[in-house]
């Protein structure tokens, strides 16, 4: 089981940038950020490698589990978080590099055949199933959501969900996709929050270091190298 994975990197700062080293965390969340084989690796991941060493920034990549990397994300200066989804209450929390992905948030139920369509607001008199400190759970507040369960992990959500002690999860599209692909039988509902990920910095963090990676975010996404990237690792490149 993997429990840390640190990747060196290219140790002289940028010229452009205040000389600071930068400290990553990240969780296990494919296809955005996993460990194939002892490597981290991902759509996120291959992104920020590749604007960070046009940078030559120096930094670590360490997973955590994610309630904690997001924690020391917030307190610790020159600290950042990904892949996080940006929402109101966070955006004011973080100086962003983004977008490194687009995300729908959706609603997912048990497969069902003849299954009824659903709408959102009648999802929101059920019972939706969240992960803790996940941002689902802050989405299915903020969305008006009464009746929230929330699991310490996404299994177990996932495991209420087949049991039917609760009724949908509050989820992004992409993880539904993936455990149907490994079997688990559920489906998608309706969809209920469309969003922008990216590297979520702590507030502190020089402008004179975000800048660059920005501009170098940018420059992947004008001349194509973001959407070879996300298309390898079948994330969406539509909005």
């Amino acid at each position: 089981m993997v429990t840390m994975w640190l990747l060196a990197a290219l140790a002289a700062p940028c010229a452009s940038a205040a000389p600071v080293d930068l400290t990553l965390y990240t969780e296990v969340y494919p296809p955005f950020n996993y460990n194939n084989s002892g490597r981290l690796t991902g759509s996120s991941v291959e992104q920020l490698k590749l604007i960070l060493a046009e940078t030559g920034l120096s930094y670590t990549i360490e997973i955590l589990p994610w309630a904690r990397g997001y924690n020391l994300a917030e307190m610790e200066p020159s600290t950042c978080v990904f892949s996080t989804m940006i929402t109101p209450r966070r955006a004011k929390r973080f100086k962003w590099v983004a977008p490194l992905y687009r995300e729908t948030q959706v609603l997912a139920r048990r497969q069902q055949d003849h299954a009824a369509p659903v709408t959102l607001a009648q999802a929101r008199r059920s019972v939706v199933g969240v992960y803790i400190n996940d941002v689902a759970a802050e989405l299915a507040q903020s969305d008006g959501f009464e009746q929230i369960d929330t699991s310490p992990s996404m299994n177990t959500t996932v495991e209420k969900l087949l049991n039917g002690r609760v009724d949908f999860i509050y989820m992004a599209h992409s993880t539904v996709d993936r455990l149907r692909e490994q079997g688990v039988a559920i489906e998608t509902a309706v969809e209920a929050y469309h969003a922008v990920g990216g590297l979520a910095c702590n507030a502190q963090t020089p402008d004179a270091v975000i800048a660059p990676l920005q501009s170098a975010l940018d420059r992947m996404i004008a001349d194509g190298r973001q959407a070879e990237i996300l298309t390898r690792f079948g994330v969406s490149t539509t909005p």
